[in-house]
């Protein structure tokens, strides 16, 4: 029996991962979301230096961009490098003049945020989750760590894409103003507001849409 509790002693103790989230899980079609990837340590820590990984979506998500460093970064003075998908986290003077070179261990926390431009006129089901991973310790020995279930993003069509093809346009906004003048019956996708009556409020929400200022 005293065995047994030191093995799952044993297996909680390192129990590191990476895992990813996304924010809020539903956004329109050409909409952005924030993916977050974050860092739970291991008791006692494994002293884990460095971070590296692969954040693998679909067509839906065609770019992640905007990084933002999280509290655990901050924390252990890192720089998040990205190409593409591939992210390292790693102590690096990297163009930031008061960060120097270290091998300081990273704590439980958000490692980075990016914010994800989901596709035009698609909509769908986006699994979000982190492959390839590599995670160094302190002294420069290479160490196991998962990430658990993916998150799950869905991507709709906007309200606001009344013509049907899910990202609000020009197109849009026109045929709003077709319905406030009563060429086009103001029932169905038109009746954004839902009081079955186009007027500048429907065509002010439309041109706001088609300008990105609200999804």
């Amino acid at each position: 029996m005293k065995l047994l509790l030191i093995l799952l002693l044993t297996v909680v103790s390192f129990a590191q991962t990476l895992s990813v989230s996304v924010s809020p899980l539903t956004v329109p079609a050409g909409g952005t979301a924030t993916i977050g990837v974050s860092f739970t340590d291991c008791s006692p820590s494994c002293n884990i230096a460095g971070l590296q990984g692969t954040i693998l979506s679909s067509a839906l998500i065609p770019s992640v961009n905007s990084w933002v460093l999280g509290n655990s970064s901050v924390a252990s003075q890192k720089i998040v490098s990205i190409k593409g998908p591939t992210f390292i986290a790693i102590g690096s003077g990297g163009g930031t003049a008061n960060w120097s070179l270290n091998n300081t261990s990273f704590g439980s926390g958000v490692v980075f945020y990016g914010l994800a431009i989901t596709a035009p006129n698609t909509s769908g089901t986006v699994q979000v989750s982190l492959t390839n991973l590599v995670a160094v310790t302190n002294n420069g020995a290479p160490i196991t760590i998962t990430s658990p279930i993916p998150a799950t993003l869905t991507v709709a069509c906007s309200i606001y894409a009344i013509t049907g093809d899910c990202s609000p346009s020009i197109t849009d906004v026109q045929e709003m103003l077709q319905a406030v003048f009563n060429s086009n019956l103001c029932v169905g996708n038109l009746s954004i507001i839902g009081d079955n009556k186009c007027t500048a409020v429907d065509v002010m929400l439309e041109i706001l849409a088609a300008q990105g200022e609200i999804q």
